[in-house]
């Protein structure tokens, strides 16, 4: 398998969000109008992961001063369930030049748990560094409270605190 990463304009950007929305709950991202007008911003990336002209995947994230934001990675729903996930977010982390962070939510579920343990596999490290992510649809009951990871190894806390105030004002508009 040949892995890519390929940014997408505008004009591509509904097989990103085709992916998106067949793969997190409505809570976790926002309308195609609202994306549309993130892809104007220059510290937002939009991509596709390909093997050949296959779409394995797809991947957004935010270059923030202090680390990379990596808000959605997913696997094309028609090809899931063949550990290419990890494969995924293993050479995107080979490729980053930055610390990058992600948010997993702060709850204690079965669910939760597997997912920060996956992140802690391909390295990742949670943080105490937690808020409360606004809603992404309008509607209040959708606040999802979240915790950051990060990679690799060794962020201070200050740093982190610093992250997550770029996240609520860049990412969620919070001022």
């Amino acid at each position: 398998m040949t892995i890519s990463f390929r940014k997408v304009c505008k004009n591509e950007f509904n097989k990103v969000y085709e992916v998106i929305e067949k793969s997190f709950p409505l809570s976790e991202y926002r309308t195609l109008e609202e994306q549309f007008v993130l892809m104007d911003l220059p510290y937002f990336n939009a991509m596709v992961i390909e093997d050949e002209d296959v779409l394995v995947g797809i991947l957004v994230e935010w270059q923030l001063e202090h680390a990379i934001y990596l808000e959605h990675l997913a696997v094309n729903p028609e090809i899931r369930g063949k550990g290419l996930g990890s494969t995924l977010m293993s050479e995107y982390l080979a490729q980053a030049e930055r610390t990058v962070v992600l948010e997993v939510e702060d709850i204690d579920t079965d669910i939760a748990q597997r997912r920060i343990g996956f992140y802690q596999r391909l390295g990742f490290t949670l943080s105490d560094v937690r808020f409360k992510q606004p809603s992404f649809q309008g509607r209040d009951e959708d606040t999802v409270d979240l915790r950051i990871m990060y990679y690799p190894k060794n962020i201070n806390k200050d740093i982190l605190d610093q992250v997550k105030e770029e996240l609520l004002e860049k990412v969620y508009f919070v001022k």
